[in-house]
């Protein structure tokens, strides 16, 4: 199982879950030690004690991590989901993350 992302809107209203994969996570925080000078990153990185919400400006900057950590995924798969998940993550409508391990 995956680090759920569940996107909420301005209302509060639920707008979809995105998953974290545990090989996403993985490539994040084990392949490479670049999340260990981004304060946010370094909050996710207990894969299944992880339970924090973040509000718009905390995802805009966790967008901006991803996009940082996307330019060290080699792996095809890997890009692909961190493309998914920023995109995602970037929808104007999303004021509000839920990141909810098992």
């Amino acid at each position: 199982m995956g680090l759920d992302v569940v996107m909420y809107g301005g209302q509060k209203e639920r707008l979809g879950v995105i998953e974290i994969s545990y090989p996403l996570h993985e490539a994040i925080y084990i392949k490479t030690n670049q999340w260990a000078s981004k304060p946010l990153l370094r909050k996710l990185r207990d894969y299944y004690k992880t339970d924090i919400t973040l509000e718009r400006v905390d995802i805009k900057e966790f967008v901006f991590c991803l996009e940082q950590v996307k330019s060290f995924a080699h792996d095809e798969l890997i890009f692909d989901e961190l493309e998914l998940l920023i995109t995602s993550l970037s929808n104007p409508k999303v004021e509000q993350i839920h990141l909810a391990g098992d």
